[in-house]
């Protein structure tokens, strides 16, 4: 099975000729790389390692294997432990949120930003087809390259912008967007980030079947931990999350010469946000100890899995005091949700 392309810009057909795609409609054309068709050719480098660590990555994982490369990297690397790349690029249980999705062997799914591509190759062995897309070149060619060596022939790769997907209306059974939404904006200086990600997001579900379901992973706006402090993963502020948009904005430009544009919503926000691009029926989970690495994925309409969630906040050296309070109010209340640290989202067309 392939998932045929169209153009991203008048969703006409395309068709190959020579090394490249050809809209018949408006004449837009676009290269095909080392077999990966190039939609976002011009989009600046995205990547979890420098481009230049990068490419070196890739010459290991051709000649020696995807496996191989993850460990080197990690040898080389300053910043990131093997076990944090495990995580990152191994394990697949970041994609153990399918299991909250009535997927079969017949389902095909779209993978937006699907990075070194350990949720695509999970996803790829209980469903019919996989299309992994990431803005970045690289990120798709490693994609392909792990997907070749582990005998997966069930997945697509392709280098594309998730606000110009080339794919026709009604494609797929699930999207997949982990941790993708608040860098939509990142590269529209001159536009409203809000209404960016809200023209994804309805892009996202005029590419969905009838039933068919988004799959969210994104950080909390207001999560405990931006509260007291810490630092935004995506701007490096702190702060920033929680103060109104409009002074976040020009908070971000005095500190970082440019404005707020990775934005992070609240519980209720991203409800409405995904109610105004079509969805009903969003379900929020809270995943343990976050989205990029599932051990656990509680329900919040539940209040004995609150009360779990602060049975295991008690043991922790920093919250056990204050968790200790709040366990005796907080599960009734049901506003645990409002300080998570992060959401998976499960959303229906």
């Amino acid at each position: 099975m392939f998932v045929e392309y169209c153009c991203p810009k008048c969703k006409g057909e395309v068709r190959t000729i020579n090394d490249f795609l050809s809209c018949l409609g408006c004449g837009a054309a676009w290269p095909i790389k080392e077999g990966i068709p190039c939609f976002s050719v011009g989009s600046s480098y995205w990547g979890f390692a420098s481009p230049e660590a990068m490419h070196a990555l890739l010459q290991i994982a051709q000649n020696e294997g995807w496996l191989e490369a993850v460990k080197c990297y990690s040898d080389a690397s300053n910043t990131h432990t093997y076990d944090y790349l495990y995580q990152y690029a191994v394990s697949e249980a970041r994609a153990d949120f399918q299991f909250l999705i009535p997927l079969s062997s017949q389902s095909t799914v779209l993978d937006v930003g699907c990075g070194w591509g350990n949720i695509s190759v999970s996803l790829a062995r209980n469903t019919q087809h996989v299309v992994a897309l990431d803005s970045t070149f690289e990120n798709a060619k490693f994609v392909s390259v792990r997907a070749e060596q582990e005998k997966i022939h069930n997945i697509q790769t392709v280098c594309a912008d998730a606000h110009a997907l080339p794919f026709q209306d009604d494609t797929f059974d699930l999207i997949v967007m982990n941790g993708v939404l608040e860098w939509t904006a990142r590269d529209t200086e001159n536009r409203n980030a809000l209404r960016v990600q809200l023209e994804v997001l309805d892009q996202i579900h005029n590419c969905l079947k009838r039933p068919g379901w988004l799959y969210l992973g994104i950080e909390n706006r207001f999560s405990i931990k931006l509260l007291c402090g810490a630092r935004d993963p995506h701007t490096g502020l702190r702060f920033g999350t929680v103060l109104p948009r409009a002074v976040g904005d020009a908070y971000s430009r005095i500190i970082r010469h440019k404005g707020y544009s990775e934005l992070i919503h609240s519980a209720r926000q991203l409800q409405k946000l995904l109610r105004s691009a079509g969805f009903s029926d969003a379900k929020m989970y809270f995943p343990l100890p976050g989205y990029q690495r599932i051990r656990y994925l509680l329900d919040f309409t539940a209040l004995n899995v609150n009360r779990f969630l602060f049975q295991k906040l008690r043991s922790h050296r920093k919250f056990g005091a204050l968790a200790t309070i709040a366990s005796r109010f907080v599960p009734s209340l049901g506003i645990a949700r409002c300080f998570a640290p992060c959401f998976s989202v499960v959303a229906a067309k």
